[in-house]
């Protein structure tokens, strides 16, 4: 290779190259700065627990509402299948919820949430229809209860006097 040659301009011949400073580092000298990394630290490491804990405690809320999107309105027994899916998720909530029949179910379920939606008509002919296969729920009632409970699931909120 062939040597670099000073320029031989005479306005360039005594020009010096600038020597390049060294690198500034990325990393904090101070102890402020470590301090403030140790509690942003602290806060994101408690932060991503509560959210697993969150997602963890709610598990039985996402397998509830894979079931729940399973089941097809004409299906003839769609009610009967519903009535299992939330009893299983209110006995998962609290073992006394596992006694709980006719009003007292739809009483329980509206406990749940704080605008209840079971103690209507609806409900009222949908535990009917349970028990009486002469009642039969027609497909947007059935629809009806499939949304409410889709509702009710994603919604409900822990009671703790139960």
């Amino acid at each position: 290779m062939a040597e670099h040659l000073a320029p031989s301009n005479y306005t360039l011949r005594h020009l010096l190259e600038v020597p390049v400073p060294d690198a500034v580092s990325w990393w904090p000298q101070t102890f402020g700065w470590y301090y403030i990394m140790s509690v942003m630290l602290l806060v994101g490491v408690v932060l991503v627990g509560m959210w697993g804990r969150c997602w963890w405690h709610n598990r039985y809320r996402r397998e509830a509402l894979a079931s729940l999107k399973q089941l097809r309105a004409d299906d003839p027994k769609a009610g009967d299948r519903l009535y299992r899916l939330l009893k299983i998720v209110l006995t998962h909530l609290s073992d006394k919820n596992a006694a709980t029949y006719g009003h007292a179910f739809l009483v329980r379920l509206d406990d749940y949430q704080p605008a209840g939606c079971y103690q209507d008509a609806l409900g009222a002919a949908w535990l009917e229809s349970l028990v009486n296969p002469k009642n039969v729920l027609s497909v947007d009632e059935v629809q009806q209860l499939l949304n409410r409970s889709d509702y009710w699931l994603r919604h409900h909120q822990e009671v703790k006097h139960v």
